[in-house]
């Protein structure tokens, strides 16, 4: 039997650790507004600065960290490599999973890992999407000088095509009009981004780049209209309003299964300039991420420099994002095989 000064000194041990369970909270019971007092949020951007990921980055930064919980800074930081393949392996892979990181890539990464990139090291659908700024349509575009006008002419003419890494828009793009329809795309790979690509056509280097409509919109808004390049195809399910005149890469479709191949590629397109985080944030982390970004992409100072630098805005919640991101990926295995064949560098 435990004598009278025992049960004394363990009373005493116990009202201590009650105490010090009171007075200490645990990371667990932190609030959202106390997680991110005075702290800075790395923003990672898996390409060079000046490209579209970048400029659409930059003007979410400015922005955002007014709307979430302890206002913290939004630090933007260039992550290049792959495409964006270095940025998301990193996020998913190294990262800390408590909301103080976040990024936005190349939306080609969705479904790099599952059209055999071995490079992708991550699960797409197990990040934590916060939202999308606008949906996308890409472009294929060809130098003035080089002897391709159109798209009939692609089917005809060998083209120097620029490109960042497989898994990336700017090759899978080529790569797929090449081996599912005929293109006579020339490949030349290795560019550290799309940035870099222009300024290899700018060069001369190459003659034609595959890239996002509204980057060209924002960094060469006199291209198209003065002539200096020629729109071959808008890489994307259906036709865009102001290129009405220019196929569109759906249409070249022979029967269905090329029409799913095409979905499964095209697909990400529909989510144009995504932001996500870490997979496994805790819950009340991704609400607060999620509502910021959906209320900064309705600010009115927001939107009005985006319009100042010409950018569209159309936003998705996080919540749709990470639905279609499953979508897409929920395709049949052999289906997946079908159209991780048609992205092969022939």
């Amino acid at each position: 039997m435990k004598s009278t000064i025992d049960l004394i000194r363990i009373a005493a041990v116990s009202i201590a650790a009650a105490v010090l369970l009171v007075l200490v909270p645990s990371a667990g019971a932190q609030s959202v507004a106390e997680f991110y007092q005075g702290r800075s949020v790395d923003f990672v951007v898996g390409s060079g600065a000046g490209g579209g990921y970048d400029i659409y980055a930059r003007l979410l930064a400015r922005r955002m960290g007014e709307y979430i919980p302890g206002k913290p800074t939004l630090i933007v930081k260039n992550v290049v490599g792959g495409g964006g393949l270095r940025a998301t392996n990193l996020l998913y892979n190294v990262s800390p999973r408590d909301g103080s990181v976040i990024a936005t890539v190349s939306r080609a990464m969705i479904t790099a890992p599952v059209l055999g990139v071995d490079s992708a090291k991550f699960d797409a659908a197990k990040l934590t999407w916060l939202g999308n700024l606008t949906g996308e349509d890409s472009v294929c575009v060809a130098w003035h000088t080089a002897p391709v006008k159109t798209w009939d002419d692609l089917k005809k003419t060998r083209l120097i095509v620029g490109t960042a890494a497989p898994g990336t828009s700017t090759y899978t793009f080529p790569a797929l009009l090449k081996n599912m329809f005929g293109a006579q795309f020339d490949m030349v790979t290795g560019y550290p981004d799309g940035s870099q690509a222009v300024l290899a056509m700018e060069r001369g280097e190459v003659q034609s780049i595959c890239q996002t409509y509204s980057t060209i919109k924002a960094t060469h808004p006199s291209w198209i209209k003065e002539g200096t390049v020629n729109v071959l195809t808008v890489v994307s399910l259906r036709r865009n309003a102001e290129l009405l005149g220019v196929p569109a890469a759906a249409e070249f479709a022979a029967d269905k299964e090329q029409q799913q191949i095409i979905k499964i590629i095209l697909g990400p397109e529909l989510i144009g300039r995504p932001v996500f985080a870490p997979p496994a944030l805790p819950t009340d982390r991704v609400k607060a991420l999620r509502e910021a970004f959906l209320a900064t992409s309705k600010d009115s100072d927001f939107l009005a420099d985006a319009a100042r630098q010409n950018l569209e805005i159309d936003p998705t919640s996080g919540q749709e994002i990470q639905d279609l991101v499953s979508d897409i990926l929920s395709a049949p295995p052999e289906l997946m095989a079908k159209a991780q064949a048609m992205l092969a560098k022939q």
